[in-house]
């Protein structure tokens, strides 16, 4: 599944200019970073955690972008493998895995190959299932 995962990204891994929002997350992160306060000198209507979660791909510096990136394929394999495991309760196993990849591939289809706040937060909802 991670090697799915790697390749489905792979063409776009790396690349800074994949949503306008991702830009401004990382660009909110930094400011963040650098005392500005949310809502106040940097507006967004997302949630301040999200803010938060830039912050600390930002603290890699001229790897952030790619910090971003891998910390959002972290978070599709967690949501996958999350997937997978209640698919295998009501599925086979089989099924449950094309599922799980099935959700993979959607996901880069919608505009979620990089790190859309869906890609974070899908795990978190996830796991209340």
């Amino acid at each position: 599944m991670v090697g799915f995962i790697f390749v489905s990204r792979l063409q776009t891994f790396g690349n800074p200019l994949l949503h306008v929002d991702e830009e401004f997350y990382l660009f909110g992160g930094g400011r963040l970073l650098h005392g500005d306060l949310p809502y106040l000198q940097v507006w967004d209507r997302k949630p301040f955690g999200i803010f938060l979660l830039y912050a600390v791909f930002h603290l890699f510096g001229s790897c952030r972008v790619l910090a971003y990136q891998a910390g959002a394929m972290a978070a599709v394999w967690g949501t996958a493998w999350l997937l997978f495991r209640m698919g295998k309760a009501i599925a086979p196993a089989t099924g449950a895995f094309v599922s799980a990849l099935l959700y993979v591939a959607l996901l880069n289809l919608s505009q979620g190959e990089g790190g859309q706040t869906p890609v974070f937060y899908n795990l978190e909802g996830s796991k209340n299932l």
